[in-house]
């Protein structure tokens, strides 16, 4: 078996499903990260390298306010490749959470 490890440089507490798209790569969000002062979660792509290892890219990383912070949940695909997904926090100054569209 294969694995990635997570850690504090490529997000931590993966809490949504994983989602695949049509070439095989994984999609998913972390809670957490520490790519910013906010550490307030990415968004990841996962492809599977020669010799069966995982290489990760981090797509978005979340910064607070109103892009949003800490996604909770996984994502859902959309018709062209790209995914929607939600944050637990951040958006207005209500800091109810934002939904968000990213593009591989």
């Amino acid at each position: 078996m294969k694995t990635l490890t997570f850690n504090y440089a490529n997000g931590y507490e993966p809490p949504g499903q994983l989602i695949f798209d049509t070439s095989g790569n994984l999609y998913g969000t972390t809670l957490f990260d520490n790519q910013n002062n906010c550490g307030c979660g990415l968004v990841y792509k996962l492809s599977l390298a020669s010799g069966g290892t995982w290489t990760q890219s981090i797509l978005h990383v979340f910064v607070g306010g109103y892009d949003g912070e800490f996604p909770a949940a996984g994502l859902i695909p959309d018709s062209s490749g790209g995914f929607y997904g939600t944050t637990k926090g951040g958006g207005n100054s209500t800091e109810a959470g934002t939904a968000f569209h990213v593009t591989p």
